[in-house]
């Protein structure tokens, strides 16, 4: 495919939580972000919240150099369904299972996005960073080169996972096209983690593995060829990846612009 030389707008979105905010992870994981973003382009900063918070702690944010604007969004979910345990049993009171929380905070947050005009959204959690200088125009050199509707990361970690139709399903830390057929992804997706918990009786099902099996449904599928593990977001997540050394990732996924894992 010939490089295109678009100058498309993304936008960075944090998807956190009023705990994170209160613990400083919020504060860090931006820290690392805008510490050095481009040679020549400012960043847009959505960091959407599970509840209301008091965000003036972040107010510094708009200041930095590499800042065009900060927008903070309150996903307004109840904290009585803020729920995320490994409970397996069965609790069909909250609507999206046992990972209600995350659930909600991740849809509701794209209901939000959805009126935005960037052409991107890189989406992230606060246990991740980026990988050297610019980030932002890596990101941007990697859109004008692929074709995707959804581009992130299989887990690329030391873990060996079981065996299952899950397995190969991207982590949620990813860049997203803001385009019709995101949302008819996110929609279709939503419907179907609704009948896992509600209709197969599944007690947890989480909203990257929901993206998974229903672009690998029959409704679906016409978007599975655009949902691509990239080569520049390195999906690290599990504990027992924490001791990996940065050195030891980038040897193996060279390309790495974006990494999830924990410290």
């Amino acid at each position: 495919m010939p490089l295109r030389s678009e100058e498309y707008k993304i936008a960075l979105v944090l998807i956190t939580t009023k705990s994170e905010l209160h613990s400083g992870d919020v504060k860090e994981c931006i820290d690392r972000y805008i510490e050095s973003v481009s040679e020549s382009r400012l960043i847009d900063i959505i960091i959407s919240f599970n509840t209301n918070v008091d965000s003036s702690q972040l107010d510094y944010i708009k200041s930095n150099k590499n800042v065009n604007s900060l927008d903070i969004h309150n996903c307004n979910v109840p904290a009585k369904e803020d729920i995320y345990t490994h409970d397996d049993k069965v609790d069909v009171k909250h609507e999206l299972g046992q990972s209600n929380g995350p659930n909600q905070s991740f849809y509701r947050t794209f209901d939000y996005l959805k009126s935005k005009s960037h052409d991107f959204f890189m989406v992230i959690e606060a246990d991740s960073r980026p990988i050297g200088e610019y980030w932002l125009d890596g990101l941007v050199h990697y859109c004008n080169m692929k074709e995707f509707i959804i581009g992130g990361s299989r887990y690329k970690g030391g873990q060996k996972l079981p065996d299952c139709d899950w397995r190969d399903h991207l982590n949620g830390i990813a860049l997203y096209k803001n385009c019709d057929e995101l949302y008819d992804v996110m929609k279709g997706s939503k419907e179907l983690l609704y009948r896992y918990i509600h209709k197969k009786a599944y007690a947890r099902l989480n909203y990257d593995i929901a993206i998974w099996y229903y672009v690998n449904s029959p409704e679906g599928d016409k978007y599975l060829s655009q949902i691509i593990d990239t080569s520049i977001i390195a999906n690290y997540s599990l504990p027992c990846d924490i001791d990996i050394s940065e050195k030891d990732i980038l040897a193996k996924h060279p390309l790495t612009i974006i990494l999830h894992q924990k410290t």
